[in-house]
């Protein structure tokens, strides 16, 4: 069997040429050349909003995380907003309620998604054909000025960062961000941490000392150069929001990659799902549990337990009636399809006495168990 290399496509019709050898011009799309997932902020399995966040964490938007280090007083409202630039319809927006007092030199305040590994070995990092990679997204803040964002591979500790600017305020402003391939170092393999993408709210003076424009070991100092105003961490009511985030391969940003809800939900799902309802548990003592079942979607990994925060879990006997506890996790066997794992604080049960799980004794239609198998 033989091979062709095709380096270009030309239309007849057109004249408008497709490079295949790693851009595509936006003249041309190719689905499925976003390395990031509900860059749109479509799905918030969540909720919608989150409010006194301080710790870093997942709250609302899928797949982007809050982080932070050395915050004093800082908190936020996080939450998926009804705000975009047209062609979208929703957006992530950070809004600081209790403001850093002062930024410490030592400090970063940062929104975060992580890419699997596996994901990422087309873009040949390590070698002498190591491939570009086109960062798009769209951005809004209260504050006028400019930010840094970077790259990082935390597998070797490698890093490369750039920075856009707000030039009007409360304005939606569309960036793009080229960034060279990685000759230099690889990218871990499998289903774990292979890239980071980072966009820096807030950064203390250690932090901005030293040029990482081109890709170098990972310091103190180059973490958020070019980062010049904390005034988003630093104002109450200050507001940053981003959407239409796309990163991907070649040197030129091309159309945004849109995946209908469903697709954009069961990549999330991969990372975390809310479940509970069509499971069954079974008693084995008089207060103990056993709740079985399998995910819609398979997990990265075997992932973590998670029950509703103050939340009352429902059971259902057809015939018999519901009986509702706010349980306690004793033990988990979980793989990334499913399993089962152990509850306790459940009264008259009777053993080996199946009951259906149903949602909350608030919501009968909420799955009220998460499987956390984020990165």
């Amino acid at each position: 069997m033989s091979t062709l290399k095709v380096d270009t496509i030309t239309d007849s019709s057109s004249g408008l040429t497709t490079t295949i050898n790693g851009v595509t011009p936006s003249t041309h799309t190719v689905k499925g050349r976003n390395l990031v997932i509900n860059g749109a902020m479509t799905v918030a399995q969540r909720g919608t909003s989150a409010t006194g966040v301080t710790a870093p964490d997942y709250y609302t938007v899928d797949r982007f995380a809050y982080n932070h280090s050395g915050a004093d007083q800082l908190a936020f409202t996080m939450s998926q907003a009804s705000d975009a630039p047209d062609g979208f319809t929703k957006s992530l927006k950070m809004e600081t309620t209790t403001a850093e007092t002062t930024v410490d030199s030592t400090e970063y305040y940062m929104v975060r998604y992580k890419v699997e590994a596996q994901d990422l070995q087309h873009l040949k990092h390590g070698t002498s054909e190591a491939k570009q990679l086109t960062l798009s997204f769209w951005a809004k803040s209260s504050i006028a000025a400019t930010y840094a964002l970077y790259l990082y591979k935390p597998n070797i500790g490698r890093i490369i960062g750039s920075t856009y600017t707000i030039n009007s305020v409360n304005t939606w402003e569309y960036k793009t961000i080229t960034f060279a391939g990685d000759t230099g170092g690889g990218i871990n393999d499998g289903n774990i941490e292979g890239l980071h993408l980072t966009f820096v709210l807030g950064a203390g003076s250690d932090m901005i000392t030293t040029d990482n424009t081109s890709w170098s070991a990972y310091s103190t100092g180059n973490l958020a150069y070019g980062h010049t105003a904390n005034s988003v961490v630093t104002t109450v009511g200050a507001t940053w929001q981003i959407t239409g985030v796309q990163l991907e391969l070649g040197s030129v940003d091309t159309e945004f990659d849109y995946r209908s809800y469903g697709e954009e939900l069961q990549l999330c799902q991969r990372y975390y799902e809310k479940f509970g309802q069509g499971w069954w548990s079974r008693f084995e003592s008089g207060s103990g549990l056993v709740v079985n079942g399998q995910f819609k979607v398979e997990k990265r990994t075997a992932p973590t337990i998670g029950l509703p925060t103050g939340g009352t879990i429902r059971l259902y006997e057809w015939g018999v009636g519901d009986r509702d506890a706010t349980p306690t996790l004793t033990s988990t066997s979980m793989n990334a399809n499913g399993g089962h794992f152990k509850l306790s604080g459940f009264s008259g049960g009777s053993t080996g006495e199946i009951w259906g799980v149903g949602g909350t004794n608030t919501d009968f239609s909420t799955h009220p168990f998460e499987a956390k198998a984020e990165l």
